[in-house]
């Protein structure tokens, strides 16, 4: 058995070569069991064909490792990187209408891989988007991320504080858009009329000063159809009062009824 000598390392084309002969060394030797030779069966059963030998590419398509992706504007992305080719153009217009592309890729060299053509069924080289067309294998290239991924990562204090300044300026808003909801608030309700006040025309006396101005005046527009006089008593008073027979004062009880009469239409003042 060969020995690789301690000062060199061995490439990955020297171990496939070393797979290679002890296959070949196993096809050409007797089997102990059988006492036949693989080669000789294999030629002796063979069935011959009509058409062409296997093509080099379809065996070494079917060996490959396959994995499933959908199309983007992008291309096609696989272990983070991205692949394009111009024939994938009119491909990506229909992408809503296709099922996901069957491919496969050859850890030895990601600068390309092999996707399926959905219309002719061919398998199609498709290069990396960013035109690098160094061979690389899987393993560098996770390798290099990894690498990538610890050099340009920030220290955890810098992300902290900028996290903190972020947080502190979205409360910062949120407190100015709360005082303005309040203000805002506080000034529609200062504007608003109060229900529990009794509406009087501008000019009006208040409780217990006399009547009111009359409506003679606004008569013409339809807008009040009674007299206003000064507020009612009571309701509670007045009840008391019925309950016992105690008389009613007539100008209090007709002011009281007109009063809480409904209008005809809404006031203008109110």
């Amino acid at each position: 058995m060969n020995t690789y000598p301690q000062t060199g390392e061995a490439q990955f084309s020297d171990l496939e070569r070393c797979i290679a002969l002890a296959i070949i060394d196993h096809n050409h030797n007797q089997n102990a069991r059988k006492l036949t030779v693989p080669i000789d069966e294999w030629a002796r059963k063979r069935r011959v064909m009509e058409g062409p030998a296997d093509n080099p590419m379809d065996v070494l398509l079917n060996f490959l490792p396959s994995a499933i992706r959908k199309i983007s504007p992008q291309g096609v992305s696989l272990f983070a990187i991205d692949y394009f080719d111009p024939w994938l153009g009119p491909l990506i217009a229909r992408r809503d209408r296709l099922d996901a592309f069957d491919l496969r890729y050859d850890p030895r060299d990601m600068s390309h891989i092999y996707l399926k053509d959905p219309d002719t069924g061919a398998w199609r080289s498709v290069g990396r988007r960013d035109g690098l067309s160094e061979p690389i294998t899987l393993w560098q290239h996770r390798a290099e991320r990894g690498r990538l991924r610890t050099t340009g990562r920030r220290p955890i204090e810098d992300r902290t504080a900028i996290r903190r300044e972020i947080a502190a300026t979205v409360d910062a808003s949120a407190s100015r858009k709360q005082q303005m909801k309040a203000l805002t608030r506080a000034r529609h309700a200062a504007d608003a009329p109060n229900p529990i006040k009794p509406c009087l025309f501008p000019g009006s006396r208040t409780r217990g000063s006399g009547p009111g101005p009359s409506a003679t005046g606004l008569s013409g527009r339809g807008l009040v159809r009674w007299r206003i006089t000064s507020s009612p008593p009571p309701l509670r008073f007045l009840v008391r009062k019925m309950r016992f027979g105690l008389p009613i004062s007539k100008g209090r009880a007709g002011s009281a009824t007109r009063s809480l009469a409904k209008p005809t239409t809404p006031c203008v003042f109110c």
